[in-house]
């Protein structure tokens, strides 16, 4: 059973890249609920959306590994601060990219 929910997080943790990659580059992309109708998401929506999946990812890997609690602090203490940082370069990089728009 621990094969199947490593699988499940190593999709959870592969899903998060193009996610949290166009979120933190300011560029809309497509979320699940959105996919379908051919919508992108906002920055912010899909660097939380990476996020999660990540979360979740690193969630799975410690119930399995039974990580020390001191290890699993640190380790989010870390995505918090990636979380931080994630945050405000897809709004900064987002509000150039509207004004860049507006430009042309």
């Amino acid at each position: 059973m621990d094969y199947f929910w490593l699988f499940v997080s190593g999709l959870l943790a592969f899903n998060s890249l193009p996610h949290f990659i166009h979120g933190i580059s300011g560029e809309p992309w497509f979320l699940p609920r959105l996919a379908h109708r051919e919508i992108k998401g906002a920055a912010l929506a899909n660097v939380l959306w990476g996020f999660a999946n990540l979360l979740f990812a690193i969630i799975i890997w410690d119930v399995i590994f039974h990580w020390s609690e001191k290890t699993s602090y640190k380790i989010f203490t870390v995505l918090a601060g990636g979380l931080v940082i994630a945050i405000v370069l897809s709004l900064s990089f987002a509000k150039r990219s509207k004004a860049k728009k507006e430009e042309k």
